[in-house]
């Protein structure tokens, strides 16, 4: 694994790539802001177009607004394999079920994960 996008800033974002830092040492990162306004210390980006096919991630952590969760997942299930998205996968079922249509076309070989962390 080379390519490691994060989308969003926050702790939640902070905290994948602290570990994933760790992990996966050799690894280019590269944060995709939802707010412009807040500052991260890795090579950022404030759209989307911007990182598809650029920079060619080999992971998406998708830890943005719940509320863009699905459009960033829907964005990027076709230029990176693996997805790691903060729950919810969706804030809607109608968002989720065109989500899954579209997994059931042409994006078959995506992996997507959701992380759930019990407190």
């Amino acid at each position: 694994m080379k390519n490691i996008l994060v989308v969003g800033a926050g702790s939640i974002a902070e905290r994948h790539i602290s570990i994933l830092w760790d992990m996966v040492p050799s690894a280019s990162f590269l944060v995709l802001r939802t707010i412009p306004e807040k500052l991260v210390d890795f090579a950022e980006v404030t759209t989307q177009e911007s990182v598809a096919w650029d920079f060619s991630p080999d992971l998406v952590v998708v830890a943005s607004p719940s509320t863009t969760h699905c459009h960033f997942i829907e964005y990027f299930v076709d230029v990176s394999k693996y997805i790691f998205v903060e729950k919810p996968l969706c804030s809607s079922a109608a968002e989720a079920e065109v989500l899954l249509q579209q997994l059931r076309g042409d994006c078959k070989n995506s992996m997507i994960n959701i992380g759930y962390n019990l407190r």
